[in-house]
Parts: C-alpha cells; structure tokens; sequence
C-alpha cells in the first residue's frame, strides 16, 4: 500500500512536462455557494426559500456524519501521532505493521474525499528533480525514509521577482506554477509515528524541500565563493613559504599555519553557507505551512465537510431540474453542473459526478442506478430532518 522512497534517486526525468493531475476541488465556500443556487432558485424550479431549506437540512445530516467520522479518525491516527502527549493505553505500545497499511487506507480516503490527487512515483520522482528554484539546492536521503506519499489539489500561478545573477541591477518577472494545497504523509525508518504535513502555494519546483530527512545543500554559487575564499589563503601561504625559504626552520611552521587556516575557514565557510541556505528554506516555509499530524487531519476533514455538502447539493439540484431547452444542448448530466460553475465562477472543475451520486443514494434521495430519479424537494426534506435525528448513516465509511 505504501510506495517506497527509492524512486526519488532510481527515476529519470522525462523530457515533456509530467502529467497534472484533475482539479476536482470546488472553490467555493459552501455558503456563498448556497447563495448562488438561492439566487438562481427559478432555474431548478425552485423558490429560493424552499432551496434554502433543503440545503440547512442536508447540511445538519452532513455536520452529524463528518462529526462521528472525524471522532474515529481522530482515533485511528493517535497511535502514530508524533505531536501525542497523552500515555498509550494498550498493549503493545507500538503500532504493527498491518496497523501502518491501515492508516494508509483512512488517510487516502479523507483525501479522496477532500479532492486531492495524489502524485505517482514517477511524478514525485520528476518534482524532485526539478527542483532548482529560489537558490536553494535539496538533497534527499532515501534510505532514511520507510515510506513517502504526496497529495494534492488545485493549480495556478504566482509571480516571482528575481534578478539574473549576470544582470543583478535589472529584475526579472516570471510566472511560477504551484500547488495551491500539498500534503506529505511519510514515516522515517526505525521511527513509529506517521507524520502528516500540510502546506499552501507551493512552487512544483521546490515541493522535494518538504519531504522529510531533506537536507539544503550548497550552491555552485556557495561553492565558488568557499573555494575562492580558501584559496586566497593558500596562496598567500604559499608567498610566505616562497618569501621565508631561507628560513628553513620556519617552513614547517609556515605550512602547518597556511594549511590550518585553509581547512578551518573551509569548514567554517560551508557551515555557514548551509546554515544560510537553510534559514532561507525556513523562512520561505514559515507562511506556506497549514498544520501537522493531528491539526493537518482536523484541517482535512473540515475540507471533506464542505466537499461533501457541496457535491452533495448540486448533484441533487441539478437532477431536480427541469432543464427545457438547456436539456437539448447534448451535455451530460456532470456536464451540465460543470457549464453552471464555469458561468457563475469562471472556474472550470472536474466535478466528480460518480462519488456525488454515490451520496444521494446513501442519503436515501434517490434509488441506485438511477441519480436522476430523484424525490420531490418536500420529500427530501423530510427524509434528511429523520437522518439529522437519528443515529447516522456512516456516509462516510471507509468500505
């Protein structure tokens, strides 16, 4: 279940760009999306008071169930959390190895239904050798990683300033492209604990920076001027040693200075510079990191809440509809919602019309094999006030 790190030093890069994976996430807050819909009520039949009340309704039944599934994930996950402070209550302490594969599979569910891809080896593999960007150069140690898996979700673009290192008065302007949501789920080796990392707006090209055991290295920038520096020193060593040669006593002593100096303001200077490059790499992170371990799993399942209430909404709404002449236009069912949001937004998703239907046949809203065949809105709304007062439907089971 879990993909091994090797890869990251195995793989070659390919001379095309790697695939992008499909944006199925919805932009959108689920209240302005409510609005929306309410606004535009008459075009599925609707009053935007009736479409109001359908939408509190569904969204009581979706907070009781993202509830209850948050609770068991929370639980799931204590036992490899690496922020715990509270005593482990079981014997043995330790998790075993089937338990790992386990969380793996909870872990992949909560971000399916976030509405993140996750990447391939061969995709981590390309991202990390990509990654030249901001002067940083990051090298990753695979034998000290058990295992390594990269998640994300949504694309675009940032706009970096930066001067030409052969122009340096003259800045330059060019488009990034970024991950707007990355998550690294990875356990190092002889290490229980699972971490779980989320981040924000991070540049495709610096993504192996987040990966654990990653270690900045130095520059061929820091390497010129290292070795400029210690060879200043050896060649003013080596006048003295030419300026003193008659002394012969004292050649030994001269060597032994020049050759001292030389390796303590080497090691000096490559200490420093990684120290350098490091604090730039924590700095650059400081305002893209979102949360760890349990506060990045908190983070995750509100995302699936809103997800699922959206998704959710429109499938029903737009199975509702009586589409007129709209319905002659030849687009599909998915379609038709995809057509809507680029309207109202200007964005264009992948709306993941099979896991919505999914929900509405879990919600009792209409039968299996038939999304369309939806129940009246009356109906539907009293179906979901019983769900919201009853013990659950666990909507959200891994099965």
């Amino acid at each position: 279940m879990t993909p091994k790190v090797d890869t990251l030093t195995s793989l070659e890069p390919g001379e095309s760009d790697w695939s992008r994976p499909d944006n199925r996430f919805l932009p959108l807050r689920a209240c302005d999306l409510v609005d929306t819909l309410a606004a535009d009520a008459g075009y599925f039949g609707l009053t935007p008071e009736s479409l109001r009340a359908f939408a509190a309704a569904l969204e009581h039944v979706i907070d009781h169930e993202t509830g209850t599934f948050e609770r068991n994930l929370a639980d799931a996950y204590s036992l490899f959390n690496p922020d715990r402070d509270t005593l482990p209550m079981r014997e043995p302490p330790l998790p075993r190895p089937e338990e790992y594969d386990e969380l793996c599979e909870q872990l992949e569910f909560v971000l399916d239904k976030a509405n993140y891809e996750e990447l391939d080896d061969v995709q981590i593999a390309q991202a990390v050798m990509q990654a030249r960007s901001r002067n940083l150069t990051v090298r990753v140690d695979p034998n000290r990683v058990e295992f390594l898996r990269l998640w994300v979700r949504g694309r675009g673009e940032v706009e970096k300033r930066e001067r030409d290192w052969w122009r340096p008065w003259i800045w330059r302007t060019s488009s990034v492209p970024i991950f707007k949501r990355l998550v690294v789920l990875a356990r190092l080796k002889n290490d229980p604990f699972v971490m779980l990392k989320l981040f924000k707006d991070i540049p495709e090209a610096e993504a192996e920076a987040l990966l654990p055991h990653a270690e900045v290295t130095m520059t061929l920038w820091d390497r010129i001027k290292l070795w400029g520096t210690g060879a200043s020193t050896l060649g003013m060593t080596i006048m003295k040693v030419v300026v003193g040669f008659a002394a012969l006593w004292k050649l030994a002593m001269v060597i032994l200075v020049g050759v001292g100096t030389v390796g303590i303001r080497s090691v000096l200077g490559y200490r420093n510079a990684r120290l350098s490059r490091d604090w730039q790499r924590t700095r650059h992170l400081y305002f893209q990191n979102m949360g760890n371990n349990a506060s990045a799993l908190q983070l995750l399942v509100a995302t699936v809440k809103q997800e699922e209430f959206k998704e959710a909404l429109l499938a029903y709404l737009f199975a509702l509809a009586p589409f007129g002449e709209f319905e002659q236009s030849g687009k599909t069912f998915c379609e038709h919602i995809e057509h809507y949001i680029h309207a109202r937004y200007g964005v264009d998703v992948d709306f993941d019309i099979a896991d919505a239907e999914q929900k509405l046949v879990k919600l009792g809203l209409c039968p299996a094999g038939a999304p369309q065949d939806v129940l009246p809105l009356d109906e539907a709304v009293d179906v979901l006030h019983e769900l919201g007062q009853g013990p659950g439907i666990r909507m959200l089971e891994l099965q």
